[in-house]
């Protein structure tokens, strides 16, 4: 820790035949204040920023030169305006600089413009100048003198800018995707596989994340405007489920707010997993550890018509739903906030024929009424999904997925 990166003589330096002199103090004093000069390895909010921002620009930003003035163009790009603002507010709290997000050309996209000073910062700790897939650029060496929570900010912003949104496959086992992809020119793709990419696998494993080769994608090829082929360079975080588990609890996907942003399902996903875990212990212990109230359950559909008419045969034949409705409402709505007349009129119909999760705490009542063991009932789960949670969101599952 306190290790330097940069020292204020190399800045001067990057300064040389530069005559607007009060430009170039302007800018140290301003790199002073933001606490960046010297640049220090220290666990400050100031210097967190940057190597968050220094990851995301390698990904999604762009360091342009304009020549006439000695100068440097500093754009980071994003997908909405929320995202872009996400990074205005904290270089805004952090940084105490106001910049703001706008509209890139004609796309879709929005853009936020940095300081020259903090670009020609950016370059002298690594960072390349003009269209990255022309340079074959390397993974700076001073990244692996991080502690590992410094590190991990670093590949929040570098997965955030380019990472792939993960996904659940059907038995919600594993990530479905899990990756980063990085373009660069034809001829210079495998230089920028073992600068890049392969450093990044180093850095990740050092942080007991397992992940693939980097590969370039050959037959994925993108054809520019400008009529240049470049390829993407893929590495994937390999899909085990406790190697994503520790890469997503680490990973926050900053700066992607959007809709079911990156982030959410990131959190889905852990979710999912935690919900196979429960499942899985109660299914091994033979129901004597049930999952949280927090799950609901979906049974096959003779079995969950089976289950609600065995559980409502317990009362008399007259009313026997109602009965049942009190019931659960009785013992067990303490762990919920649905209301009597909806178990009555809506919810037990509904879970008799299939059209509804049963939360897992009436599941229980309904067992024991039924005369049946939970952990027989949990042979008949087909998905599963989080009480807050919407059924788009639910997993298909199979006991034989559980052991």
């Amino acid at each position: 820790m306190n290790k330097e990166i940069i020292k204020e003589s190399e800045i001067l330096k990057s300064y040389l035949n530069f005559k607007l002199k009060t430009r170039v103090k302007k800018g140290i004093e301003n790199l002073k204040l933001m606490k960046l000069l010297p640049l220090v390895i220290n666990s400050s909010e100031e210097f967190r920023l940057f190597v968050r921002i220094f990851g995301f620009r390698l990904a999604d930003g762009t360091i342009y030169q304009q020549k006439k003035n000695n100068s440097f163009t500093f754009a980071l790009y994003f997908g909405t305006k929320d995202d872009a603002q996400w990074l205005c507010d904290d270089v805004k709290k952090i940084w105490k600089l106001i910049v703001k997000p706008n509209k890139f050309k004609k796309s879709n996209c929005y853009v936020v413009y940095l300081p020259s000073y903090l670009a020609r910062l950016c370059i002298l700790v690594g960072s390349p100048i003009g269209d990255k897939t022309l340079t074959a650029f390397k993974l700076p060496s001073w990244i692996f003198d991080l502690p590992n929570n410094l590190k991990w900010e670093f590949i929040d912003g570098l997965f955030a800018g380019d990472g792939a949104t993960p996904r659940l496959k059907p038995n919600i086992n594993s990530s479905k995707s899990l990756k980063i992809a990085l373009n660069s020119e034809k001829s210079l793709a495998e230089l920028f596989k073992n600068n890049f990419m392969k450093k990044l696998k180093i850095l990740l494993n050092s942080l007991g994340i397992k992940t693939s080769e980097p590969k370039i994608l050959w037959n994925e090829e993108i054809l520019a405007k400008d009529g240049r082929i470049t390829y993407p360079i893929s590495l994937r975080v390999l899909t085990q489920r406790d190697n994503m588990i520790k890469f997503l609890e680490n990973v926050n996907y900053s700066y992607c707010k959007r809709g079911n942003s990156r982030r959410e399902i990131a959190l889905k996903v852990l979710n999912g997993l935690d919900i196979k875990d429960e499942l899985s212990l109660f299914i091994e212990t033979n129901g004597e550890i049930p999952p949280s109230k927090n799950i609901c359950v979906l049974l096959e559909k003779k079995f969950q018509y089976n289950l609600i008419e065995s559980a409502a045969a317990r009362f008399s034949s007259k009313n026997k739903y109602t009965q049942l409705a009190i019931f659960l409402y009785n013992k067990f709505n303490r762990l919920s906030k649905i209301k009597l007349d909806s178990i009555k009129d809506s919810y037990i119909y509904d879970w008799k024929f299939g059209r509804r999760f049963i939360p897992f705490f009436y599941l229980k009542g309904l067992a024991v009424l039924a005369k049946v063991e939970l952990d027989y009932v949990g042979q008949f789960i087909e998905k599963v999904r989080l009480l807050k949670n919407r059924n788009e969101f639910s997993f298909p599952i199979k006991a034989g997925d559980l052991s």
